[in-house]
C-alpha cells in the first residue's frame, strides 16, 4: 500500500466549482465551492478556481508543495490521456480548454482529469461504500444525469469515453430539445433544472 498523502480534489458541475484537500483514503482536510459561472467560459473560472483552491489552502495552514496531485472531475465526456473535456452539454465553452494543464502549470502539480461519475465511483469502489465489491454502479442527479461503472474491479468508460452518459439517453424522442442537440433524453426530465 503506497504511503498516505495529500492531494487536492476539484469537481466541476454546472452550477458548482467543488474544491477538497484530503488524504488518499477519502478523509476530507477542508472544502469549499464557489459558483461554476459556467456562462462566463472556463478563462475567468480558472482564476476563480486557482483564488479559490489557494485561500482554502492558506486557510488550514497548507501550501500547494505539501499536495501530492491534483484531481479534476467534469461533467461530460473527457479525454483522461490529453486532459481535456471533449463533450459537455451543460459546459459549452469549456470543451477542450486546458484547464487541468493551465491549474497544474500555476500550483506546480501534477494534475489529472476525469468524468464527474466515474470519479465518483471510483472514489466509493476505492473509500466508500463500494468497497469490497467487485462490481459497482453510481448514478447522480444533479444539474446532469449521469452514471458510473465499476467492473471486475476496474473503471469502465467504454470505446469512447462515454460508458455512463445515461442522462443523454433519448426516453421520448418527441420530447424536448436537450443541450446535446437530442430530444427526450432522461436529462430533460430529471435534471435539477427541468424535474
Amino acid at each position: 500500500m503506497p504511503e498516505p498523502h495529500r492531494t487536492i480534489g476539484v469537481d466541476i458541475g454546472g452550477t458548482f466549482i467543488k474544491i477538497a484537500a484530503l488524504w488518499s483514503d477519502g478523509r476530507v482536510l477542508a472544502s469549499s465551492q464557489i459558483p461554476t459561472a459556467a456562462g462566463a467560459g472556463p478563462e475567468r473560472a480558472l482564476l476563480r478556481l486557482l483564488e479559490a483552491v489557494r485561500d482554502l489552502l492558506a486557510a488550514h495552514g497548507l501550501e500547494p508543495g505539501e499536495m501530492h496531485a491534483v484531481g479534476i472531475d467534469s461533467a461530460g465526456i473527457v479525454d483522461g490521456e490529453r486532459n481535456l473535456v471533449l463533450d459537455a452539454p451543460n459546459l459549452r465553452s469549456w470543451e477542450r480548454f486546458p484547464l487541468a494543464e493551465r491549474l497544474g502549470a500555476a500550483l506546480g502539480l501534477p494534475v489529472f482529469l476525469e468524468n464527474d461519475v466515474n470519479a465518483m465511483a471510483y472514489g466509493e469502489w476505492r473509500c466508500g461504500a463500494g468497497r469490497g465489491t467487485r462490481h459497482l454502479l453510481c448514478l447522480t442527479l444533479g444539474t446532469g444525469v449521469g452514471g458510473g461503472l465499476i467492473l471486475d474491479g476496474k473503471l469502465y468508460r467504454g470505446a469512447s469515453g462515454a460508458a455512463g452518459e445515461i442522462g443523454h439517453m433519448p426516453v421520448n424522442g418527441r420530447g424536448p430539445r436537450c443541450n446535446c442537440g437530442s430530444f427526450g433524453c432522461l436529462e430533460r426530465y430529471v435534471g435539477a433544472g427541468y424535474i
